[in-house]
Order: structure tokens, then sequence, then C-alpha cells
């Protein structure tokens, strides 16, 4: 778990403001209904759903990844930001007389680098969703983990999040035959085991995030209870979800799946075992 409100409380950071309550939607991994699930969310014209946008630049894990030495001990030392402790008027002063002072680390506020994240995700995928006339936007994303939940959770704290799962022989069964890019440039995803693994690791991690914000969805349940659909419109506080968006049939990819091997059913049952017994997955006989 990564407890990002450390690093505010270690610097004394004031709160973020709310931005309208971004829903970032999480997946289990490839071919689990992550993408219906976002056309539901987008059912209701309020709220844009960027669609696993930039994967490959890994913009997000790249922001989380350079933040983290901010959860060691507050990361850098306290002597890098000379004057936060200062009135402003004195802080002007110092920095006007640098000529004369040991200034080989000076950093500008940590405020400013949580603002710095904020601000270019704002930028990238907020402004352009107002300007489309959405009221709210939000991502989709099969790529991140519970790291990036967190990371986002800290720069949206009023964010709402949604972790989809779905049985991983099926997922597997839509996905196999494929390889696509997990990790640009060099890590691919086209056997069972590395699949399973992902699968594996994100849901466990999920179901151990206890927050408020986080809607835990499988998506069996979804297709079946129209209770499900109410509950994630209610979660993310939208005013409609539109059920009739189960009934149209949108072209996807071409996937050419291959049947699901005995070897490749008992890697997955040997990985994830312990949560698909949990969650009520058995593998197909």
């Amino acid at each position: 778990m990564y407890s990002w409100n450390q690093v505010d409380q270690h610097w004394n950071l004031p709160p973020m403001e709310g931005a309208n309550k971004p829903i970032f939607l999480f997946a289990c991994a490839w071919r689990s209904g992550s993408t219906l699930t976002q056309r539901l969310l987008c059912s209701s014209a309020e709220a844009l759903i960027w669609g696993e946008p930039f994967a490959e630049a890994q913009i997000i894990q790249s922001l989380a990844q350079s933040a983290r030495y901010l959860l060691q001990n507050g990361g850098w030392e306290s002597s890098f930001f000379p004057t936060r402790s200062i009135p402003k008027e004195a802080q002007e002063r110092f920095f006007k007389t640098l000529k004369s002072k040991w200034i080989a680390n000076v950093y500008p506020d940590p405020e400013h680098l949580r603002a710095a994240y904020r601000a270019l995700l704002d930028r990238l995928f907020a402004q352009p969703a107002y300007e489309l006339g959405f009221e709210r936007f939000g991502i989709k994303a099969v790529r991140l983990s519970l790291e990036h939940a967190q990371f986002l959770k800290w720069l949206y704290p009023d964010a709402r999040f949604v972790f989809l799962v779905r049985d991983p022989w099926r997922c597997w069964n839509s996905y196999c035959g494929n390889k696509w890019v997990y990790s640009w440039p060099n890590v691919y995803v086209e056997a069972a085991l590395p699949f399973a693994k992902i699968w594996y690791r994100n849901t466990q991690q999920f179901l151990q995030w206890n927050d408020p914000s986080l809607l835990i969805m499988k998506y069996e349940d979804l297709l079946k209870d129209p209770k499900q659909t109410e509950r994630l419109r209610a979660h993310c506080e939208l005013r409609e979800i539109l059920r009739g968006i189960f009934n149209q049939k949108i072209g996807g990819y071409n996937i050419q799946s291959k049947p699901v091997s005995s070897q490749d059913i008992k890697n997955i049952l040997k990985v994830c075992k312990p949560l698909t017994e949990r969650l009520g997955y058995s593998p197909p006989s």
C-alpha cells in the first residue's frame, strides 16, 4: 500500500481541491469487460471516460514512479527547501540574494510538485473533456495497478474508483492467441502464466484496499443483475446509466482466440486459486 497522505502530513501540505469526482476504471486484466463498463459509464453523457489513453507512453506510471521518493520519510532533505517556513516577503528576499548563498540544492516547495502532477493530468484529460461539453472526466485502464490508483487518489481526493474483476479463465479464453504490450517497450504478454500473474496481483491488491472511494465489481454480476448497474451508478454519482448498452453490439478488436489448453487451465489455477475460490470462480471442466 502507498500512503500518500503521509507525504502531505510530513510536509504539512494543504488539502488538494476537488475535481468534480473523476472516475477511474481499473481492470483485473485484459478482456475483463472493461470497455463495456466504460460505455455504461459514458451512457450518462455526464462523464467522458477516456479509453486507455496513451497507454504505451506510461504517463501515469512514470509520474507515480517519479513521486515514489517522497514516500521515503518525505523524500528530500528539508534544507533543500530553505524558505518554506518563512513569510512570503522573506522568501522573496532570500531568492533575490542567491548569489551570496549556498544553492547547490534549492528546490521549489513539494506543494508545487504535487500541483504539477495534477496540472499535467488536468490539462491532458480533464480540459479536453470539459471543452467537449462534459461535466466530468475519467480514465479506463487495464495496465495500471493499485500503486497508480492510490497515486491518483492523492491527486484527486474526490475521485471515484471502480475495479472490475472477471473469471480469469474466461479472460484468458478471450485473450489467448494475442501478444499485446503490457509495459512498453519490451514487456509483452502471450502466455497464460504471466497473464494469470497480472490478474492475481491486481485482484489481490484491490481486494486489500479498504477505501470508500473504491467499488469492486464482478463483471458477471454486472451483466445479469440490474441492481449492480444501479450500484455502479450510485457509487460513481452519475444521474443515470442506460442498461440498453448491454443490447448494443459494438465492433471491437478482431481477436483470433485460441482454445484454452489443459496446461493453461492448470497454470491459471496454480496462480489464482486462492482468489478464484474466494470470488466463486471455477476452472472449466
